[in-house]
This record gives C-alpha cells, sequence and structure tokens, in this order.
C-alpha cells in the first residue's frame, strides 16, 4: 500500500515539475519573440545614426573625442554580461571560462548579474563592480545605469580601456561566449567616403547649436550606448533561447517519467488490489 501511495505522490510530483516547465519556456519563447523585434528596430535606429555622423563629419570629426581616445593610464575592465537565473545549460559556465582563461588581459572585472558574480566568485574572481540582472526586456534606465559609470570611469582615465564579454546569439539552439572592444571605440566612419556612397547624403546641417563638437560627442556617445544596448539584448537573446531548449526537454524527459511512473503505479494498484483479494478469497475459504 504504501509504494501504491508513493507513486500517485511521485506523479503528483513530476506533473508540478512538467507544468513549470511548460510555463518557463512558453515566458521565454514569447520574450524571444519581443526581443528579435527590438534588436531589428535598434539596427534601423544604428543606421540612422550613422548616416546623421557621416553627415556631420564633413564638416567635423574629432578622433581625439572623449570616447575614441585612447587613454595612457588607467586599469583594463571587462564587463560580462550574464544573468541571475540558471537552467540555461553550459551558458553560464562557457562564459566564465572564456573569462577565466582571458584573466590576465584585464585588471578589473565587472558582472551583470548576481549568478555571474556568484560563479566569478567561485572561481576566485571578485568583481569591481556589480550590477543588477537586466529584465526580460531591458529598460533605459538599466542600459544607462551601465553606460553612464563605464562612460564617466573611462573620460576620467580610471579605465584604459572596456571590453565587454557576452553571449553571442547564433540561433535558438546556439550561442557561444563573444568578447568585443567598446572602448576607446573604433570609429570607422570615414570623411574619405566615395562620391557614390555620399551621392544622397545632404552636405550637412544649416545650423550647428550649441557646436559642432558638441552635437559630434553627444552622437557618439549615443551611438556606442545603442551598440552597448544592442550587446546586452543580444546577451539577454541568447539566455532565453538556452532555456527555452533546456525547458523543452526538461518536459519531455519529465513526461517521459509521468508516463513510466504511470504504468508503474498501474502495476503496483493491480499487485495490491489482486493481493486483497487473495487474501478476501482465504479468509472466506477458512469460514
Amino acid at each position: 500500500m504504501i509504494g501504491y501511495l508513493a507513486h500517485k505522490e511521485n506523479i503528483e510530483g513530476l506533473q508540478g515539475v512538467a507544468d513549470t516547465a511548460k510555463a518557463s519556456e512558453k515566458i521565454a519563447a514569447a520574450s524571444i519573440h519581443v526581443l528579435r523585434s527590438n534588436v531589428k528596430t535598434l539596427k534601423e535606429y544604428t543606421a540612422n545614426l550613422e548616416t546623421t555622423l557621416q553627415r556631420l563629419t564633413k564638416f567635423y570629426n574629432d578622433p581625439n573625442a572623449r570616447l575614441l581616445r585612447k587613454n595612457k593610464k588607467g586599469k583594463r575592465l571587462l564587463v560580462i554580461i550574464g544573468g541571475d537565473k540558471g537552467l540555461v545549460g553550459g551558458l553560464w559556465h562557457e562564459l566564465i571560462s572564456t573569462a577565466v582563461s582571458n584573466r590576465k588581459d584585464f585588471d578589473e572585472v565587472t558582472s551583470v548579474g548576481s549568478k555571474i558574480s556568484s560563479m566569478l566568485k567561485q572561481e576566485g574572481i571578485t568583481p569591481f563592480n556589480e550590477f543588477k540582472t537586466l529584465s526580460n526586456y531591458p529598460t533605459n534606465e538599466e542600459i544607462e545605469n551601465i553606460t553612464t559609470f563605464l562612460f564617466t570611469n573611462y573620460e576620467s582615465s580610471k579605465f584604459k580601456s572596456v571590453h565587454v564579454l557576452y553571449p553571442e546569439f547564433i540561433s535558438i539552439v546556439t550561442q557561444q561566449p563573444k568578447l568585443i572592444n567598446l572602448l576607446p571605440f573604433n570609429f570607422s566612419i570615414s570623411n574619405d567616403a566615395t562620391e557614390e556612397n555620399t551621392t544622397n547624403i545632404p552636405l550637412g546641417f544649416p545650423l550647428f547649436s550649441p557646436s559642432k563638437k558638441r552635437i559630434f560627442n553627444n552622437l557618439i556617445s549615443k551611438y556606442i550606448s545603442v551598440i552597448f544596448r544592442e550587446v546586452a539584448i543580444e546577451a539577454k537573446l541568447s539566455e532565453l533561447s538556452a532555456r527555452t531548449v533546456i525547458m523543452e526537454h526538461a518536459e519531455a524527459k519529465t513526461r517521459e517519467l509521468i508516463k513510466k511512473s504511470k504504468l508503474e503505479y498501474m502495476r503496483t494498484r493491480r499487485q495490491v488490489l489482486t493481493q486483497k483479494q487473495l487474501e478476501s478469497f482465504l479468509a472466506h475459504e477458512l469460514l
């Protein structure tokens, strides 16, 4: 009788796990659709910024602008964008492994996400600064908190360079660590653009207010912020994609266990009922 009840409780528990996995999969899948749309919008916005910068650099281009210049002093910073939840397969472990293998190239590490921060500490790496994890749909405030920290410390020469390590989105089933240089930013829009590429670009603004320099610096800051936002959204896209696949697999495995448990439950139940019938029959015979 104990075995019979145990199987029944086990089935109920597994059903709860399967339902949770299914719900997590649906939430992650829905977020993926929205994030892909956001990435498309950001790419269009980035293209518009590039066009504007091309127009401006016909009149002004400062290679020593605050976020373009190379600092001779300061620390080399590595920013790792992760999350605060598990159930993403080996995604976080691959990210940490890449950080550890490149540790000698950086003086300080900053983490985004409590899970990543905890895993770094387990490897003996204490983050210089820790940011809360990004929400499923990274907000302006979340991005600005990080970029303001990076820009301010870079401009003050506290950082010599800033690199970002994040999980690059390849496909729903494939993500991989990617390391990019964020600061000093490699500004590649050239004044030497060919006539063919600039035929449809107006020759600049009628007015520059308050100044060409300030407009240029503001546009560069905006441009780099958008690049960082794309990276952050791609990191979140990778996380949710990995979790979708893992939850789908977990649900399928749990359903298999439920099926096996139900078979075992029916077998045990039959044994119990048969035993009761035999005992009843023997008792009747004795009477």
